[in-house]
């Protein structure tokens, strides 16, 4: 509590000394409807169950920046957050890892981003901090947050498509004839925002060169993950967009490999989780748009929170703008996880109906 109560209050500290020349906004995320019907399987028996949960807040994203100079700025992302665990869980009859509403957690979250940012000469921009790096369009560049109401297995995955981290970014857009090159280098802890566990940052390149209506994606990175400093780590995502009219299509493979760090019968192999998303709209109105998404992700074995679990999704969905900034979503997940370790699967049909409203 005195955590979440200072941590308010520096924010507020900044915002009364920077006063007029900041720039404040914010992002909010709620959920209007969120029902589940499926199946779950533990211990070889099935459960067939519904659960349903209405109206709650999810996130709030503030959005600080400061020009201090011509040359130096400052972007601060602060978070709060709430969870009703109305996602299935493995283990659990559906509808049984919902809490109630005096039990939901909620409260400061953490810092999203928090950078000091120079502009060099030759269109170069250094920032340090917590940088939260661009590895994926969906998680880096958070273009999930327009399409969706809850990040995928894919997104939200340390393994996967999620990186955020501290460290140093440094970004220039080249450009030639005939295409655009945005490109950033990276410097990063290795995993951890506000703290290393070992002497070898993480190396990160990322680029997305743009020729019109198409558009591409590369990252790769590399560094030590363990407190010894021996084992590597090497993670890459790659993507493609394409945009015709009102229709586009999108999609991002992403994978990594940790050295020695599955256990299999008593002995350590390397973790190769693996996966990839197909994400297609069409706008039918200016304020309507009709979406349709397949999520896969292995994370064969990983013992980043997830476990040994196989994940895939197809989720249909609408997305309506009602106002400047605010969007209705609709999506209906379609969902099938298995943990063949510990022989839990889940298979469930889930219909969320959410706002996100950005100001």
């Amino acid at each position: 509590m005195k955590k979440r109560f200072f941590s308010l209050l520096m924010i507020v500290g900044l915002l009364v000394t920077l006063s007029a020349e900041t720039t404040v906004g914010g992002h909010i995320r709620m959920t209007l409807i969120d029902m589940a019907d499926g199946e779950s399987t533990i211990n070889d028996t099935v459960y067939s169950d519904n659960s349903s949960s209405g109206m709650a807040f999810t996130e709030l994203i503030l959005y600080i920046s400061h020009d201090l100079s011509d040359y130096v700025s400052i972007d601060m992302q602060p978070s709060w957050s709430a969870s009703t665990s109305a996602s299935p869980s493995f283990g659990k009859k559906i509808g049984e890892q919902l809490k109630s509403g005096r039990d939901v957690t909620n409260g400061w979250h953490g810092w999203v981003k928090a950078v000091v940012t120079a502009a060099l000469p030759n269109g170069y921009d250094v920032s340090v901090g917590i940088v939260k790096p661009r590895f994926t369009w969906d998680y880096g560049a958070e273009l999930f947050w327009e399409e969706v109401i809850s990040g995928s297995k894919w997104s939200c995955n340390g393994n996967l498509g999620d990186m955020a981290d501290t460290g140093i970014e440094v970004y220039k857009a080249f450009e030639f004839d005939s295409f655009s090159l945005p490109a950033y280098f990276y410097l990063l802890n290795g995993g951890s925002r506000f703290g290393d566990n070992n002497k070898t940052p993480m190396i990160m390149l990322h680029a997305e060169p743009e020729f019109g209506a198409l558009k591409f994606l590369g990252s790769v990175a590399s560094g030590k993950y363990d407190d010894d400093d021996e084992k590597s780590v090497f993670r890459y995502a790659f993507g493609a967009s394409y945009t015709a009219g009102a229709f586009n299509i999108r999609s991002e493979v992403a994978g990594s490999t940790w050295e020695d760090k599955n256990t299999v019968n008593g002995t350590l192999e390397d973790d190769k989780p693996f996966g990839y998303y197909v994400h297609t709209s069409y706008a039918l109105k200016p304020w309507a748009k009709l979406q349709f998404r397949y999520d896969f992700a292995d994370n064969n074995g990983s013992d980043s929170g997830v476990g040994d679990e196989t994940y895939t999704s197809i989720k249909p969905g609408l997305q309506l703008l009602v106002a400047d900034g605010a969007a209705i979503l609709v999506n209906y997940d379609i969902a099938t996880r298995i943990r063949e370790s510990s022989g839990s699967k889940l298979e469930y049909g889930r219909l969320i109906v959410g706002m996100r409203v950005t100001f």
